[in-house]
């Protein structure tokens, strides 16, 4: 495999999305609000669509850095049965290259995905043979042999092997993108440390922002002044570059001396999973084409705005050129980069 521009370490999985009648629960104290999604007890429950599509972390961010016109390749961990073969023939026939490891006995990564009646989701997932790449089976030479490295939450046997890789990556000047989820911040961060505080750019949405930083975090709207102490506090933990999504609200970035924030462009979205992979990638694409956090930003929210209006997490990826297109769209309608100094 010739030198990459980019490697996505991250998970594999089938996902199948569902649809079925539901009920949206909210639930409001004196310092949060979270909606429920429910479903009667012990009913059977009919599923009005059901669509099948290849999705995780890796598999998100490779396909949409891949149509991005990145050179880039996947390390993901599949299992021996259908499905893995499935992902396989999938990275094949888009000519996504991913780095050969030895199947897992362990079942491949499988998630379902129930649809609420606004459009966001809850996810069933399972791990699988996500939690198995072991930093023994893989080529550390050939892997390490690109300009940035592309680290999608994974945990188990695999987060170690994450660790263990950004640590090489970093003595051989190779630059680190990381995206963690709530579910490996929830108990505090030390497991992820040398992850995050290795980040060239560290991305997260407004929730995880608040796990990280150990503030309370409401649905709510989050005042401009909050921004700016997360932003900062952020930063005092990864000084360089720093990016929070925070869903149909403003995406911010800081780099310690500017906040650039983007609004986001409204879209009848039919599925909100994939989008902050949408987003990430092509922020890095962006970053890499352009060496500017302002195009990746305007790039982040052209894809993820795409991705949302179709089922799958890969299907509404953009090409480079279809990306740049819906830029110069949503600036004709006023949306633009906003930059001062904090």
């Amino acid at each position: 495999m010739s030198r990459l521009d980019v490697v996505i370490c991250g998970s594999a999985v089938l996902d199948m999305f569902a649809r079925a009648e539901s009920r949206l629960v909210k639930i409001e104290t004196r310092n949060s609000e979270t909606d429920l999604l429910c479903f009667r007890s012990g009913s059977k429950i009919q599923i009005d669509e059901l669509t099948l599509s290849v999705g995780g972390g890796a598999i998100n961010a490779g396909t949409a850095i891949h149509r991005l016109g990145i050179r880039a390749g996947a390390l993901i961990k599949l299992g021996e049965d259908s499905n893995g073969q499935y992902i396989a023939d999938y990275l094949g026939r888009l000519g996504l290259p991913f780095f050969k490891t030895p199947r897992s006995h362990i079942n491949t990564g499988f998630s379902v995905i129930f649809e609420s009646l606004d459009g966001d989701r809850t996810i069933l997932a399972y791990k699988g043979a996500n939690d198995d790449l072991n930093i023994h089976e893989i080529n550390v030479d050939e892997i390490l042999d690109t300009e940035w490295m592309y680290f999608a939450s994974m945990t188990g046997e695999s987060l170690e092997t994450q660790i263990a890789l950004v640590a090489q990556a970093k003595k051989k000047g190779i630059k680190i993108l990381y995206a963690p989820s709530s579910y490996l911040l929830r108990d505090g961060a030390e497991k992820v440390k040398p992850l995050i505080t290795a980040a060239d750019i560290l991305i997260m949405n407004m929730e995880e922002a608040h796990m990280l930083l150990g503030r309370n975090f409401s649905q709510g709207t989050i005042s401009d002044q909050d921004t700016n102490e997360i932003l900062k506090g952020l930063h005092k933990i990864c000084p360089r570059i720093v990016v929070v999504t925070n869903g149909d609200k403003p995406a911010n970035a800081y780099d310690g001396k500017t906040r650039y924030t983007c609004q986001a462009y409204p879209v009848k979205a039919v599925e909100l999973a994939g989008a902050g992979d949408a987003f990430a990638a092509a922020l890095l694409a962006g970053i890499i084409k352009e060496n500017s956090i302002e195009a990746g930003m305007e790039m982040g929210i052209a894809n993820s705005s795409s991705v949302i209006t179709k089922y799958g997490t890969t299907v509404g990826l953009l090409s480079y050129e279809d990306c740049w297109q819906r830029i110069r769209q949503i600036r004709s309608e006023g949306y633009t980069i906003e930059k001062k100094a904090i």
